[in-house]
């Protein structure tokens, strides 16, 4: 079985803290109905949001919500996502704004 590994894509991201573009130390990501990509940052301890049709991002936390945000998922019945914080050993709920359904 053969496994396309596709290309590269680099988002269009200034990132206010290193002044380069690109994500620092991006981990987990995650889709929602509306193209909003939701991604975690092992390095700032945020998680962010892409509108893939616009461009726009965006923190989605607070600096002191997560201290290790492995993974996220977004559960669109419960217009939410869960996000692994492996630091805290525990899972936080979030609410959703609705433009991400």
């Amino acid at each position: 079985m053969e496994i396309d590994s596709g290309s590269v894509w680099m988002l269009p991201w200034k990132n206010e803290s290193t002044d380069k573009t690109g994500l620092v130390d991006p981990y987990a990501i995650t889709s929602t109905p509306s193209s909003q990509l939701i991604f975690s940052c092992t390095r700032t301890h945020l998680l962010y949001r892409y509108d893939l049709s616009t461009g726009e991002h965006e923190a989605l936390s607070d600096p002191n919500t997560f201290t290790d945000p492995d993974g996220v998922v977004v559960v669109e019945s419960e217009r939410c996502a869960y996000v692994v914080d492996s630091s805290m050993q525990l899972v936080r709920h979030m609410t959703l704004p609705a433009l991400f359904f």
